[in-house]
């Protein structure tokens, strides 16, 4: 995306940059979130997580599904805020389990959002102060970095590949949702369609109780 705004002749500070930007996070994200998600699920319940291509397969099957889910929570969160901030904040939270119930849920789950509202109700406060210090942390981070680089570079290359790594760290939320998540869920979790191998299929005990 930088190379495009590069060539497109985009600002690099400018309000369009940022707008494609965060377009591009968010349509890359709704692939990366499910297959991290099957990864993770994976590496929880078998030791080792799954092949990368095998959850890359899952992300790409999910693809749609979590773009739109996404798009909805980002309306829904901005919508909010326009109003306070605190509303925006709520909104944030109530819609926090969209990822892992799109990922792992799939296809039996079509209202992701109002499954996410109904998971949160009772936790929401939990939910918030769990998060808070990791949007603290990457807001602050985020803006102390990509200021000081807008100022004293204009390699679009640096600050791509700033931008990745602040992405790969920002994972850390998906896992800190989907240990919440799996904690709410786990009893209840069923196995997503797809192959046997898969890392959300619940595994029988020998011995039943």
């Amino acid at each position: 995306m930088q190379l495009a705004c590069s060539l497109g002749n985009v600002p690099l500070d400018g309000i369009l940059s940022a707008v494609l930007l965060d377009l591009s996070d968010l349509v890359l994200g709704a692939l990366v979130a499910p297959a991290a998600i099957y990864g993770l699920l994976g590496r929880f319940r078998g030791g080792s997580p799954p092949p990368l291509a095998e959850a890359l397969a899952w992300g790409r099957r999910q693809w749609a599904k979590s773009l739109w889910n996404r798009f909805k929570v980002e309306i829904t969160v901005t919508l909010w805020s326009a109003l306070l901030l605190v509303p925006g904040i709520v909104a944030m939270v109530k819609l926090a389990f969209t990822d892992p119930i799109v990922a792992i849920e799939a296809d039996r789950e079509r209202d992701v959002l109002g499954k996410s509202r109904t998971l949160t109700q009772g936790y929401r406060w939990r939910i918030f102060l769990a998060l808070l210090p990791v949007w603290a942390a990457e807001l602050v981070v985020t803006f102390a970095v990509f200021n000081a680089l807008q100022r004293h570079t204009d390699s679009r290359l640096l600050i791509a590949l700033v931008d990745s790594l602040f992405s790969v760290g920002g994972q850390w939320s998906t896992v800190i949702v989907l240990l919440m998540y799996l904690g709410l869920r786990a009893p209840a979790i069923p196995a997503p369609p797809g192959s046997a191998a898969s890392p959300a299929r619940p595994r029988r005990s020998a011995h039943p109780r």
